[in-house]
């Protein structure tokens, strides 16, 4: 006789007569009882590799944002130098002219 119900429950009724009246599923295979010890460390593995990967991704953002500021400051400051040197030249150049040579 074959029964109505999923094969992966443990089928608990009661039985009035010739006929068995189901209760309910009380037990069951459910897919965290199902994997193996190897697919657990997998799945472990797998979010843990994500996390550091995330965590990497976000140093590396982090170091490139840090960069770029550098750079920005570092050409901010070459102009100002060669602004400040241009400024000593022509200075220079006007001493040069009124001084008298002799």
């Amino acid at each position: 006789m074959s029964l109505p119900f999923s094969s992966r429950c443990l089928h608990v009724g009661r039985k009035v007569g010739p006929v068995v009246y189901p209760l309910a599923c009380r037990i069951h295979n459910s897919a965290v009882t199902s994997k193996t010890v190897t697919e657990k460390v997998s799945d472990v593995a797998d979010k843990v590799n994500k996390k550091v990967g995330k965590s990497l991704a976000s140093a590396i953002e982090v170091g490139e944002k840090a960069t770029e500021r550098t750079k920005e400051t570092l050409e901010t400051a070459k102009e100002k130098a060669g602004s400040a040197m241009q400024t000593a030249h022509e200075k220079g150049e006007k001493a040069k002219q009124t001084t008298p040579e002799g």
